[in-house]
């Protein structure tokens, strides 16, 4: 509330006066204080008690009034045996936790092949990678089952992407591993954590396959909104838990595991759109970006190397409307007739020196650039040399599109620097857009 209201409150609260009524109270009362209670010095609880018949007066610990403030044990506990007769003998070592298990996939048959020292050492590195993860987002390392762990979070979205970069790590070592996710109240004995969860956590992470991470429906529940990604959902037994459970994937990448695998083997440009994001394969390396304007205009752009796309084009793209060009402001700015003269004074160049160099193909590739940009440069002009315009809605859509797109590169760069770093270097914005690299790349685009 504002200070004037939280004055006016205040100024009411002080003009209460009960103390007639307290006496004809005829139910049971109870009456907590806190012994330094900054609010309302303690001798007014025990007034209050001295004029309420019957009253049963109890002094807390701390100093803060409001009951749902500092330590509330003790203020719950009173409550309840009022209100009940009794108290609850909780115990005081069961928490709700997020579980995280890990296990190596076929460890047995890749000690065989490598042998005892090779394994051991390969396995330590492992280790350090879970272990520097585990630190990263918070999580406690409860122990080590077999070659794996089990390791606790407070929350579930930490766990899952605490298993996302250890997974990653797994893969580095060309080690196939499995992850199982569950949220569940556990019993805390010492550094050990135990109950159904452990177990529930510890089966589903025996349904996943190599490469995946797999987590309870309770867990998909918690993180919606966290931009956490899953696949289906599949309904599985558990050995030894009774009935079925829900479980899901957990999409690494965007995508399942397996495509991830194919998309990095086969080292392919790939742009994807599935539902909110895109999964952007570049380089041998995998991402998923959510969906934006911007990369809704870089999928067209990149279908069309070495192709210039009027900003307006990609206004229509973006969910705008192309709109026809107005006699207001010119089609080619200054700068633009600068970027055109450039390039097409490297062009010259790096024509001669194909045709020096006997590349053939090189300088048939940019001979065809050159006549492009000489075709559009003569489009943008009309009679008698003069500038072709296409009015203030076509300069709202250049400045649109170079945002979008510039935007849309730094948020790649995040997720993907190598790729960040390519479209840098080969995408130019302004009122024409392209998509400029050297070789060639042909992107496979899907929406």
């Amino acid at each position: 509330m504002s200070r004037g209201a939280r004055a006016a409150y205040l100024r009411s609260t002080f003009q209460y006066d009960l103390a007639d009524v307290f006496p004809s109270v005829r139910v049971p009362t109870l009456i907590l204080h806190r012994v330094d209670d900054a609010w309302v010095p303690v001798a007014q609880g025990r007034r209050l008690a001295e004029v309420i018949p019957n009253a049963r007066y109890v002094e807390l610990p701390g100093s803060e009034h409001s009951p749902f403030l500092g330590d509330t044990g003790p203020v719950l506990a009173e409550l309840e045996e009022f209100v009940t007769g009794g108290r609850t003998q909780l115990s005081a070592s069961r928490r709700l936790l997020t579980l995280l298990v890990t296990d190596i996939v076929g460890s047995t048959a890749t000690t065989e092949s490598l042998g005892d020292a090779s394994w051991a050492a390969l396995l330590a590195r492992f280790e350090e990678v879970v272990r520097r993860c585990i630190v990263r987002f918070g999580g406690r390392e409860v122990k080590q089952t077999g070659d794996g762990f089990l390791v606790a979070f407070d929350g579930p979205a930490r766990a899952i992407q605490c298993g996302m970069e250890i997974a990653d790590g797994a893969d580095t070592l060309q080690l196939d591993l499995r992850t199982g996710v569950h949220t569940g109240e556990c019993e805390v004995r010492g550094d050990d954590v135990v109950g159904i969860a452990v177990n529930v956590v510890s089966r589903l992470a025996d349904t996943a396959p190599a490469g995946c991470i797999v987590a309870s429906g309770t867990v998909r529940d918690l993180v919606a909104g966290s931009g956490i990604r899953f696949g289906e959902s599949v309904d599985v037994e558990l050995v030894g838990l009774a009935g079925r459970r829900t479980v899901h994937e957990v999409l690494r990448h965007g995508t399942s595991p397996s495509a991830v695998r194919r998309l990095a083997s086969a080292r392919v440009a790939r742009l994807s759109l599935e539902g909110e994001y895109w999964t952007a394969a570049f380089d041998g390396e995998v991402a998923a970006i959510r969906d934006s304007a911007g990369l809704t205009d870089l999928a067209h752009v990149l279908e069309r190397p070495g192709q210039e796309v009027h900003a307006l084009d990609l206004s229509s793209q973006a969910g705008g409307i192309a709109l026809a060009p107005s006699a207001t402001t010119d089609v080619l700015d200054e700068q633009a007739r600068v970027a055109y003269k450039q390039r097409l004074t490297e062009l010259e160049t790096d024509i001669d020196e194909a045709t020096a160099s006997q590349d053939g193909e090189r300088a048939a590739r940019l001979t065809v650039e050159r006549d492009r940009l000489i075709d559009e440069l003569t489009s943008a002009y009309g009679l008698g040399n003069r500038d072709r315009a296409f009015g203030e809605e076509g300069e709202r859509a250049r400045k649109a599109a170079t945002k979008r797109i510039r935007t849309a590169i730094d948020r790649i760069y995040s997720a993907h620097p190598g790729l960040g770093r390519h479209l840098q270097a080969t995408i130019r914005t302004g009122t024409y857009c392209s998509y400029q690299p050297d070789p060639v790349v042909l992107w496979e685009i899907s929406r």
